[in-house]
């Protein structure tokens, strides 16, 4: 049975830079993170980018400003998901599977994984897998993805509670 550390917090409270933290800190393991894209103190959208390469991919952009040749796969909230930054992301969970590299880091898990969007898929493969990972889920729906995913092992590492 995997370990799965869940870091969890409330919006903008380092859920991510905590993930990368733990990514610098293990000195193993690989995955993703999703990196905001600002524009004058105001969030645009987000990229996904691979913990061990750094490469990145547009991830979502916010409705009203999504480029002409945009690859909208899902929308949740004011933003619009790329199907190609959400192929990104299984591409890489299912390299570090094939080659059993962990941790396997994956950020951020939420109400759009449990609507059967998003990341879901591979964070179901991942659940699956048997290896230790470090996921970050929003606050608001910690328990709903510990329940909808089956995680029965996992330790909670609440962000606001470490500063």
């Amino acid at each position: 049975m995997n370990a799965v550390k869940i870091i969890t917090g409330s919006r903008d409270s380092g859920k991510t830079l905590k993930i990368q933290e733990l990514y610098r800190s293990a000195g193993a393991g690989d995955g993703f993170v999703s990196l905001k894209c600002m524009q004058e103190k105001i969030v645009t959208g987000y990229d996904l980018m691979r913990l061990d390469t750094g490469e990145k991919w547009p991830l979502a952009r916010r409705k009203d400003i999504v480029p002409v040749t945009w690859d909208e796969i899902n929308v949740k909230g004011s933003f619009s998901f790329s199907e190609k930054g959400i192929a990104a992301a299984d591409d890489i969970i299912d390299d570090l599977l094939r080659r059993s590299i962990e941790p396997v880091f994956m950020d951020e898990i939420g109400r759009l994984e449990l609507q059967g969007g998003g990341f879901e898929g591979a964070l179901k493969r991942l659940i699956g897998s048997g290896l230790n990972c470090v996921i970050s889920v929003r606050k608001n729906c910690l328990y709903e993805v510990i329940r909808d995913f089956s995680i029965s092992q996992y330790l909670v590492i609440d962000v606001e509670d470490c500063s």
